[in-house]
């Protein structure tokens, strides 16, 4: 996925795990915001 982010233009495209279970997470210009499997154990939890 990350040679076709690069060609799409994404100057940098870093990849490693998350300690945490999303299945999306976006960079806004107020922070990351994720959204995560409503089928999933556990709260969400915003600060």
């Amino acid at each position: 996925m990350i040679p076709a982010l690069k060609a799409l233009g994404h100057e940098r495209v870093v990849a490693y795990g998350l300690p945490l279970k999303t299945n999306a997470v976006a960079l806004t210009a107020h922070g990351p915001e994720g959204a995560g499997d409503p089928r999933s154990e556990g709260v969400a939890v915003k600060e």
